[in-house]
């Protein structure tokens, strides 16, 4: 599960926090290089390449809200995800696993998912590089609640490191 007081382990201002993500993304890459890509880690777990796809809606989500959140405007496109992480924060908890949304879901072939991680990662870098983090402005996590521009971007490198057990089950004995 999350846990919004293991964030600050990420850094505290944006260089920080984006040698942070460079390590996690490195860290990834490593260990995304050596699995099979289209077995799941688990029975009913993820491929190494819906990780993948996973964590590049995730990064091009945490651009547009760290973008969102530096502003003072609000944002049409985000409308839709507000509303439905205010609908699911309120449903009753009968899961017993984390379920990532659709939204954060991407099925795309293994050399266009190749491509995008690239751009993605460092479309969030300089995403990352023009923000202070020090707005007071929110936007909630489906499983944490309301975060800071600093929190989500404290984010992105905690959950790269929160999938990377996944990867390394996928490693051959």
């Amino acid at each position: 599960m999350y846990q919004r007081e293991a964030l600050r382990d990420y850094g505290q201002t944006p260089a920080q926090i984006k040698d942070s993500f460079l390590r996690a993304v490195e860290g990834f890459d490593q260990v995304f290089s050596e699995v099979p890509r289209n077995k799941p880690w688990r029975e009913d777990g993820w491929t190494a390449l819906q990780i993948q796809g996973h964590l590049i809606k995730t990064h091009e989500l945490g651009a547009l809200i760290l973008r969102v959140l530096e502003s003072n405007q609000p944002h049409h496109r985000l409308l839709h995800v507000v509303a439905a992480v205010q609908q699911r924060m309120s449903a009753p908890r009968t899961i017993t696993r984390l379920r990532a949304p659709k939204l954060v879901q991407l099925q795309a072939s293994e050399s266009e998912l190749a491509a995008r991680w690239t751009s993605t990662n460092q479309m969030f870098l300089k995403q990352l590089e023009t923000s202070s983090l020090n707005g007071p402005r929110t936007f909630p996590h489906l499983y944490i609640g309301e975060l800071t521009a600093l929190e989500w971007a404290q984010f992105m490198p905690y959950h790269l490191h929160h999938h990377l057990p996944q990867l390394l089950a996928l490693q051959e004995p």
